[in-house]
Order: structure tokens, then C-alpha cells, then sequence
């Protein structure tokens, strides 16, 4: 059974190397088949998403349903954290992780709309690194600056290539990071704080995540020579790499990170720069719309699900 009120849909134009402005008509038709109450917002630059997520809040909509790539469900996350509504997503995007964690697949067929208009239900945790929401996760280091520099480029290549260069040429930096009392000095070549499992379009960084769980999963590596870097890359995809000696695999529900100068690190995907960190997590902070039988990254039981009337 559907959820009866009023939907608002955020679409992105810009998102998927702007393939997302073809979204507009597939959204319309959804809305019409479906038979839904309805209204469409379109953004206009970045961080326009988040007020506009705001504002449909505002004006009685619920559930909010991000179009759009892992930024655009970022900024929509920011726009509705704390106001008792739920997130949907429809993937539109480059890379599409996140909706992975919700148990849908990232193009959607006429089947996952359907899906996704029975409004199933759950909480999930969130991330708040200093004064902003994450909910996928986020990243110091190499996969931080292979995204850096695709945005910086337009994405005009793909990421496999930007990965290779940043291979070759990446420096770690140097940070102290305290975990749970302990102190660490240490030069990261990488650090993934993971909510979902998937990053940077098929990588799964952190890949025994739980959504649910009230704690981060992070994988550290750190200084590696050129050869250790070309051994361990290929097992990401697949997840294998969490087993290996040069990567560190832990759980946790607060970091603090300094570094000596500024950083970029990325939120969800989204590029930021910073030299200090307080990370920690909200448990069950977000209501989401999910996929029940999908492979989603939940830990099921009755005080986490909820029926949308």
C-alpha cells in the first residue's frame, strides 16, 4: 500500500554529468501512474537542495525523495535531519552508493518505483563531522583527493583513471587522530568512515557496514609503497582488502582528527577542506525508505521499522 500524503521530489539536472535532467519526465510519469499527491522542486546550483528539502518540509511533504547523485541525497539529508520525515532516493546519479544500502539497485525499473511507492521504512544512522550530516559515509586521504580531482575536472574522466594517477602520485599526510582515548600520529594514505559499505562507484571501503548499528566501521591504511598500493587496489571492489596486514578495520562511534594543514575530504562524496575533525555518530537519526527483500545494510527489528499511513 501506498503512503497517502503529499510527496516531494528534489531533482537534480546537473547530477549523473547532467543525465539527470532527463529525470524530470521519467519522475512526472512515476507520479502519474502511480498515483501520487505530489510536488517537484528542481535545483539551481549547489547546496540549493538542502533549502529546498527544507522548504517542502515546510510545506507539508513527506516523505522527501532526492533525485539525483550521492551529493544531491547529502544535501537533502541536511535539509531534513531532525524533522520527522522520511527520505527516499532515486538514483540519478555517477556513482550511485549509497542507494545500495537501501536494498534498491541504482537504475530503477518500473518494478523499484512501485517499491519505493509502498514506502517501506527504517531508521538509519548518521554521521555528523563538525557542524554537517553525512549519511554514507566519509574520507581523508587518497579516495578523498581521486574526488577532488574529478570534481576539479569535470569528471571528464572516468574514475578509474583518476584513481590510477593519484596511485602513482599521492603523498600521505600527516594527522593525529584520537580513537577511544588513544592517541595516533600517523601518515594516512587513506581513511574511510563508513556508514554504508560502497564508495567512489563500486569500491566497498568499509564493506562489513551496518547501517543501523550505532557505530562507524573505519578502514585505515597507511604509508604504502607503490607495490602495496597495486596489490591492494584490486581487492576493494570486492571487499577482500579488510583482511589484509597493512589495513586496519575497526568500529567506533567518535573520532577526532587534526592535520597540519588543510585537507580535502569528502562527505558522501561531496568536496570539503579542513584541518580538524570531531566525527561522531547519530544512532537512528534518519528515517529511510527501503527495500525490504534487497540486499540492504540493516540490522532488522521492530523498534527500527516503520509504517508510513
Amino acid at each position: 500500500m501506498k503512503h497517502k500524503g503529499k510527496w516531494g521530489f528534489i531533482v537534480n539536472p546537473a547530477a549523473g554529468r547532467g543525465a539527470a535532467a532527463g529525470y524530470m519526465t521519467v519522475v512526472r510519469e512515476a507520479i502519474a501512474r502511480l498515483g501520487l499527491r505530489a510536488v517537484i522542486a528542481v535545483t539551481e546550483g549547489r547546496r540549493h537542495a538542502e533549502a529546498l528539502a527544507s522548504r517542502l518540509v515546510s510545506d507539508g511533504c513527506d516523505p522527501i525523495i532526492a533525485v539525483g547523485g550521492d551529493g544531491t541525497v547529502n544535501e537533502v539529508a541536511n535539509g531534513i535531519i531532525g524533522r520527522d520525515v522520511t527520505l527516499g532516493v532515486v538514483p540519478a546519479g555517477s556513482g550511485n552508493d549509497f542507494i545500495h544500502a537501501l536494498g534498491f539497485p541504482a537504475r530503477f525499473s518500473r518494478t523499484d518505483w512501485a517499491l519505493l511507492c509502498r514506502a517501506d521504512a527504517i531508521e538509519m544512522d548518521v554521521g555528523l563531522c563538525n557542524d554537517r550530516y553525512f549519511v554514507n559515509g566519509m574520507g581523508f586521504g587518497f579516495d578523498a583527493q581521486v574526488a577532488a580531482s574529478r570534481e576539479r575536472e569535470g569528471a571528464r574522466r572516468g574514475y578509474l583513471l583518476h584513481i590510477l594517477k593519484h596511485l602513482l602520485r599521492y603523498r600521505p599526510r600527516l594527522v593525529r587522530v584520537v580513537v577511544n582515548g588513544q592517541v595516533h600520529r600517523r601518515r594516512c594514505f587513506l581513511k574511510t568512515i563508513g556508514i554504508g559499505r560502497r564508495f567512489g562507484g563500486g569500491y566497498y571501503l568499509t564493506a562489513q557496514a551496518v547501517a543501523n548499528d550505532g557505530v562507524f566501521d573505519v578502514c585505515t591504511v597507511d604509508d604504502l609503497s607503490l607495490l602495496q598500493r597495486a596489490r591492494l587496489l584490486p581487492r576493494v571492489p570486492r571487499g577482500t582488502h579488510v583482511s589484509d596486514p597493512v589495513v586496519e578495520y575497526f568500529r567506533t562511534d567518535r573520532l577526532e582528527i587534526e592535520a597540519d594543514e588543510e585537507l580535502p575530504y569528502h562527505l558522501d562524496g561531496e568536496i570539503f577542506r579542513g584541518a580538524s575533525f570531531c566525527v561522531r555518530i547519530l544512532p537512528r537519526k534518519l528515517r529511510v525508505i527501503y527495500n525490504p527483500a534487497g540486499e540492504h545494510y540493516f540490522r532488522i527489528d521492530k523498534s527500527a521499522r516503520h509504517v508510513l499511513s
